[in-house]
């Protein structure tokens, strides 16, 4: 005769969760287990594997875009960006100063400076998107550039070797 409670017991046991198999009699020590962690949460690295480089490596980068705004809108389109010289670098700041009317940036709410800053940049980082995306300053949804720009900010990070230094404890300059 079986045991109810017994098969209750059995059932909500989570040795699957621990990766234990029935054949093992022990719970594997916290050591075992933090060495599964480990092996399992490593992050593959982008740059070792040849066969499979990150096309965030290169100068000009791809990337689709699919953003679901807040009244449900979804916004698709692919968009190449590219790396910036110093000379473009300046010319963000021109015209980020221009949309701001020349005032001095600390006169500005975060988000107006932030957006004045993605918007500049985007304009000189982008080389190809959609027709929806021709004129950034004409959307309502701050939240539609800041998806664009944060694809564009991987790629720039990673190219420039900044995400590396990051996760290192270090700070990128720039």
């Amino acid at each position: 005769m079986s045991n109810p409670t017994k098969d209750l017991q059995d059932r909500l046991n989570p040795k699957h969760l621990l990766g234990i198999d029935d054949n093992e009699p022990d719970l594997p020590s916290d050591d075992d287990l933090k060495g599964r962690v480990e092996a399992s949460s490593v992050p593959e690295d982008p740059k070792s594997n040849p066969e499979k480089p990150d096309p965030r490596g290169e100068k000009k980068y791809t990337f689709n875009l699919e953003y679901k705004d807040a009244r449900g809108k979804i916004w698709t389109g692919q968009f190449t960006t590219k790396i910036l010289n110093i000379h473009e670098r300046s010319q963000v700041g021109a015209m980020r100063s221009m949309l701001g009317a020349g005032q001095p940036l600390n006169s500005f709410d975060a988000m107006t400076a932030e957006v004045n800053l993605m918007i500049s940049h985007l304009a000189y980082s982008l080389v190809e998107k959609p027709d929806w995306a021709e004129n950034l300053r004409t959307l309502e949804d701050p939240g539609i550039i800041q998806a664009i720009f944060t694809e564009v900010d991987s790629h720039e990070s990673f190219f420039l070797g900044w995400e590396a230094a990051q996760s290192a404890g270090q700070e990128k300059s720039g």
